[in-house]
């Protein structure tokens, strides 16, 4: 790191900082104690800690963050926090510096060089005594990536490649952290993983075996995030593909943040497809059955938290890509015979009705309306379910969540103050409960 940054600090202590403030070569980078640090987490009235973090230039609050951040991954009490606010920090200073970058052109190349550098020191920062801390640096990385490939493509890739080098081995053995870190990066990053999509594939097959010897509901869901991240960074980089991009800097980063953009936030039911031959029905087919194995086991279990959370998964997959549900006819079988057996065997009520949600969302998408159509098997199964085997239909199940309701503290309500409802209520809202 001295090599790496020796150009951002000046040779003579007494140089005049003003002479030259936009030429790298010649000025000093400010530095950032753990002092400033700790009056941020604790403001004053002025506010001048605030106001002098404010005054430094942005490339020096993220080299200062930076070399702050392994002084305090101690087990000291207060440097969780010191830690989780420098990561905050620096996280926001990294996705500015695209734009510093278009303003001050000159001192783009150094500064690319700085955020490429810091990469493998974050990296090797993961295994820290705090979790939250962890993830924290985890999304610092993702913006790492982030901006370097929108700022230099090759950087980009280059960035994409160690960044699987690091945790693949961890990830294909279903740990939960590095799971959770592929599918930030890859969900800021979507363009620099296009070239890896086959070796996520890999890790991800490589991830589902793994938990079937151990099964797990969170690692599940942290494959199934990647597996949706990687679906839609696919659908992005096709998109992109259609298009011209610009020579200009400015122009070509505002493309492809407009592009990585609209494509996360299509979530219009009329404007999603089903595309059998594309990438996310690749991943569906060759990754979901094992998946959907692992989820079945829990289905009579009290994980309600956790089985709640992975129901909303799906229902992020169903409104964002749901090739990766229906692009294969099998696969959606399973899916809504998983969806149901959930909505009819689990305990938890609130965690059923979340199972009907996910299946809800699906079903909302005018190409899966159009399969269903095209198989009165499945069609028929969501309607009358499988009772042989417990499974109730999609009209049986609303009724019985209706009956029984989903307020935990049902004697709490039962003894409260009767409450009439006003004639101007807005009962729109009460369909999607049902």
């Amino acid at each position: 790191l001295v090599v790496t940054f020796r150009s951002f600090h000046s040779s003579d202590p007494l140089d005049n900082r003003d002479q030259n403030p936009t030429n790298f070569s010649t000025y000093r980078m400010e530095s950032i104690q753990i002092e400033l640090i700790d009056a941020l987490l604790c403001p004053s009235k002025d506010r001048a800690a605030e106001s002098h973090f404010a005054s430094l230039n942005l490339p020096s609050r993220v080299h200062g963050l930076f070399l702050l951040l392994p002084q305090c991954q101690t087990t000291h009490a207060l440097n969780a926090a010191r830690c989780m606010l420098i990561c905050v920090l620096l996280r926001r200073d990294i996705s500015a510096l695209g734009g510093y970058c278009i303003q001050n052109r000159e001192q783009a190349k150094e500064i690319v060089q700085m955020v490429e550098a810091i990469l493998a020191p974050l990296l090797g920062l993961l295994d820290g005594p705090e979790a939250a801390v962890n993830r924290q640096i985890s999304f610092v990385i993702a913006e790492v990536c982030s901006i370097l490939s929108l700022m230099d493509d090759i950087r980009g890739k280059d960035a994409a490649r160690a960044i699987l080098i690091s945790i693949s081995d961890a990830c294909s053995k279903a740990h939960i952290p590095s799971l959770n870190l592929l599918a930030c990066v890859i969900q800021r990053a979507s363009f620099a993983f296009k070239e890896h999509e086959e070796i996520i594939i890999s890790i991800i097959s490589s991830a589902t075996q793994s938990l079937s010897s151990s099964p797990s509901l969170p690692a599940t869901q942290g494959i199934l995030q990647v597996m949706n991240n990687t679906s839609i960074a696919s659908m992005a980089s096709h998109s992109l593909s259609t298009k011209t991009l610009s020579n200009k800097p400015q122009e070509r980063m505002m493309q492809l943040i407009h592009c990585q953009t609209m494509t996360m936030a299509e979530t219009s039911h009329k404007k999603l497809t089903v595309d059998a031959n594309s990438i996310p029905a690749t991943i569906g087919k060759t990754c979901l059955p094992s998946i959907l194995q692992i989820i079945n086991g829990f289905v009579d279990e009290r994980s309600v938290y956790q089985m709640q959370e992975v129901m909303q998964a799906f229902s992020h997959c169903a409104s964002t890509c749901p090739s990766l549900l229906a692009g294969d006819i099998n696969i959606l079988y399973s899916v809504c015979r998983l969806l149901l057996s959930v909505a009819s065997k689990t305990p938890d009520v609130s965690t059923r009705l979340a199972a009907i949600e996910a299946l809800a969302t699906l079903h909302m998408v005018s190409d899966v309306k159009i399969i269903l159509c095209d198989h009165n098997a499945i069609q028929k199964f969501c309607i009358d379910g499988d009772p042989s085997n417990g499974i109730m239909g999609v009209v049986k199940s609303c009724a019985d969540i209706i009956i029984c309701g989903v307020d935990d503290d049902l004697d709490a309500w039962a003894t409260g103050e009767v409450a009439l409802q006003e004639d101007t209520a807005d009962w729109d809202e009460d369909d999607n409960a049902i």
